[in-house]
């Protein structure tokens, strides 16, 4: 009986759970949100992330389960060293819980300022605060393509966001 109570519970979760997709191009008007596609592809390209060769001069680059765990040092200010200096690591093929299993990713800090910029130009959230000053964001998928076939690079690039949402 608590098998099925707790798998009825399970499936109300997972079924009122949408995916919600945002779609960022370097075309945009906003030229904080035309930055995003090119900064994300390069800052995955730079750790050695393959891209796929679609077609001619056409690349793809997936990311899957992106986590990033913010941990706020605050309150060990002023009687630890590092008190007051935030700690953050990103992860990809990561478990959706802070400190789960992942692989590192370089450039944590940088990747969570594009996620929080993707946050306040696109009013979504991938982040999540607890007590203590502990955050964690996760991002499903990054599906980035360049297409160096454009005459103009600011029309190069595409970046496709997906998450679960509830």
């Amino acid at each position: 009986m608590k098998f099925f109570l707790l798998s009825l519970c399970l499936f109300t979760q997972f079924s009122h759970a949408a995916e919600e997709t945002i779609v960022i191009r370097s075309s945009s008007e906003d030229s904080e949100i035309a930055k995003i596609p090119q900064q994300l592809m390069a800052t995955f390209v730079d750790q050695k992330f393959k891209m796929i060769s679609v077609s001619k001069n056409i690349y793809n680059l997936k990311v899957l389960n992106l986590r990033c765990d913010y941990h706020s040092r605050d309150a060990l200010y002023p009687d630890y060293f590092n008190g007051g200096l935030p700690k953050v690591n990103c992860y990809v093929n990561a478990d959706l819980e802070m400190g789960g299993k992942g692989t590192p990713v370089e450039e944590s800090r940088y990747l969570l300022s594009l996620i929080n910029l993707i946050e306040k130009k696109f009013d979504t959230y991938y982040t999540d605060c607890a007590m203590g000053g502990k955050c964690m964001s996760f991002i499903q998928k990054i599906d980035c393509t360049s297409d160096m076939n454009q005459d103009e690079m600011n029309k190069a690039f595409t970046c496709t966001l997906t998450s679960r949402s509830e």
